[in-house]
């Protein structure tokens, strides 16, 4: 009997593993297009990256990255990736990464990252530096 369920079941772990697979390098790509877009300064595409859904956290957080990018000389490296958690439309993150500041050196940050997933598109929803 658990012969004739062993295929359905294979199938739905297949099929369940290739979405978590998609999803994570939709994730993935949402992160570093957000990193190369700090690195080129440019303004649009980053912003391409923020949920666009909260419009003051929105508008908030253009206003400052537009500060950043035309006060400092920043570049920014991601040194690990890694997903915490995955469900549906929401996604946990935790990204090591360098910035270098021009005339500062170079700093470690450790940056958790919410991501929620609108109409098939993954968006930065909120931040936090653990360090």
């Amino acid at each position: 009997m658990l012969k004739k369920f062993l295929p359905i079941l294979f199938f739905l772990i297949v099929l369940i593993s290739c979405s978590f697979n998609s999803d994570s390098a939709k994730i993935k790509k949402v992160i570093y297009k957000n990193v190369d877009a700090m690195n080129k300064k440019d303004i649009e595409t980053y912003m391409e990256t923020i949920d666009p859904k909260d419009t003051a956290e929105y508008n908030s957080t253009k206003n400052i990255v537009g500060f950043i990018f035309k006060n400092m000389d920043v570049e920014v490296k991601i040194d690990t990736f890694s997903i915490i958690s995955l469900a549906d439309d929401t996604a946990r993150v935790l990204v090591r990464m360098y910035f270098t500041v021009k005339g500062e050196g170079e700093h470690k940050s450790n940056m958790e990252h919410f991501l929620i997933k609108r109409e098939g598109k993954w968006y930065i929803n909120n931040s936090i530096t653990l360090q």
